[in-house]
């Protein structure tokens, strides 16, 4: 982003007096945590049948109170130059995820699930083999299912880094409450340090830039509930990316690829922006022999971090198994799931191949397309939030919320008008659907419901708007 951009982005040029900063910084950290007390109580109330339609109008209208303070926050990023207006808005998102941390999960169930994963290696079973189904009759399985959960999920499709923390967690001793806070607590933690690596990517940008870039994540309430409240693994992966992607742009190869990799031994998404990366690389190498050395200790170095990460699991390709059900695309929320439904209506035994082979071709020709453009940091970039946002809202063979983490980190990186509109866009309609499961196992909506709804909201309104401005900016361009 050149100087003209980010000077057009940052707002009016003028200071707010360091009071009136400091007043607005306060009263914006306040509002948002009494809309989260009362955020709170609605997601716990959806699973009621007393206060059900009075919790779901307090949800939508205290996310949408959280969301306009959100962007109010963003956009006042250039005014907040007063040293205690900038330590409230900092400090502010630390202490919200502090009290989402606390709160037990009311929307998902996964955080449980990785718990049990750490139950069977404590039982003596490889959860890349045994189904968390298999604690049913156990008192792990027991102790478990008063806090809510439920034994649906089965062999685990995440990577051995994150398998690992499971593992500790499991074998603490701890009793469920307390092993769940240290399992979210590390999700909150790599959270904290992802929203600092945001700040830290761009270290030639002003400070306001650099300043709404890191409030652009750490103020998102999608982030701070998803992850600090329900305790989702993914602030693991968006970290390792955000840590690569600087080393990267830094020409801190080797350092850059062990990061990318770290993501991926967590969730396997990254491995998508080899390519992109690969590139990068190559179009900005002092000379050949250093990037050829570079490029051969990286694949050394990360090829030696994944053999020690899989040693205590791996048991050959059945190890991937999880990630190969994790791949099946079956009718649910998404693109792919919903094309899935369609398709089997048609090709009632080969829907998921013929959809599987459509979606790998789709996220190729964006990972190529992507990745020929890259020509310094900044379409680098671009390269890395254009892949992750295809696969979330196009190719995954499901739709989550909790998945708008990556794309979102990415755009914060080129906090423009439309990066920041299209984050606005993006993670409002994802929590705004987040309750449905909730909704669905209570039997007040059914999957097929639940499925469109999500389908249309989390992901088809935003992929309209994504559509759109990408055509906007091509006509812009043009002129």
């Amino acid at each position: 982003m050149n100087a003209q951009a980010i000077r057009a982005d940052d707002g009016p040029a003028e200071q707010w007096p360091a009071r009136r900063a400091t007043e607005e910084a306060v009263g914006a950290a306040v509002l948002s945590a009494m809309l989260y007390t009362v955020l709170a109580w609605s997601e716990r109330e959806l699973a009621t049948h007393a206060h059900r339609r009075l919790a779901l109008l307090m949800y939508v209208a205290t996310l949408s109170g959280l969301f306009a303070v959100y962007a109010r926050v963003v956009h006042s990023a250039a005014r907040w130059r007063a040293p205690v207006a900038i330590t409230v808005v900092i400090a502010a998102p630390v202490l919200f995820a502090i009290g989402w941390w606390l709160t037990p999960p009311a929307l998902s169930i996964d955080v449980y699930s990785y718990l049990a994963d750490g139950y069977l290696w404590r039982h003596g079973m490889n959860p890349y083999l045994h189904g968390v189904r298999e604690l049913r009759g156990t008192a792990e399985g027991a102790a478990l299912a008063a806090c809510g959960w439920r034994p649906v999920h089965g062999i685990s499709p995440y990577g051995p880094l994150w398998t690992l923390v499971e593992v500790g967690a499991g074998r603490a001793g701890m009793s469920v409450p307390n092993a769940v806070l240290v399992l979210k607590a590390v999700v909150v933690l790599a959270g904290a340090l992802a929203a600092a690596a945001i700040h830290a990517a761009r270290p030639n940008a002003v400070n306001v830039s650099r300043l709404r870039s890191m409030l652009l994540f750490a103020w998102n309430p999608t982030i701070i509930t998803e992850f600090a409240g329900e305790g989702h693994n993914d602030t693991v992966m968006v970290l390792a990316v955000i840590v690569g992607l600087c080393w990267i742009i830094r020409r801190r190869t080797v350092a850059g690829s062990l990061a990318l990799a770290a993501g991926v031994l967590a969730k396997y998404l990254p491995l998508l922006f080899a390519f992109p990366a690969l590139v990068y690389m190559w179009r900005t190498r002092d000379s050949s022999v250093r990037f050829w050395s570079a490029l051969a200790a990286s694949v050394a170095l990360c090829a030696a971090l994944a053999t020690l990460l899989y040693a205590p699991f791996w048991t050959g390709r059945g190890t991937l198994d999880g990630v190969r059900a994790a791949s099946h695309t079956a009718f649910g929320p998404g693109t792919s799931g919903v094309l899935a439904g369609g398709l089997s209506q048609v090709f009632p035994r080969d829907a998921s191949a013929i959809l599987g082979g459509i979606s790998t071709a789709v996220v190729f020709a964006f990972v190529i397309v992507a990745g020929l453009q890259v020509r310094d940091s900044e379409t680098l970039v671009r390269a890395f939030a254009t892949i992750a946002l295809a696969y979330v809202l196009i190719a995954a063979p499901r739709f989550w919320p909790w998945y708008v983490a990556l794309p979102t980190a990415l755009l914060a990186l080129t906090p423009d008008r439309r990066s920041i509109l299209f984050i606005l866009v993006l993670t409002f309609c994802a929590k705004l659907i987040a309750p449905l499961d909730i909704l669905r196992v209570s039997e007040a909506i059914s999957w097929t419901t639940q499925s469109l709804v999500m389908t249309v909201v989390g992901v088809w309104i935003p992929l309209l708007v994504w559509a759109g401005m990408s055509l906007r900016t091509r006509a812009d361009a043009a002129r």
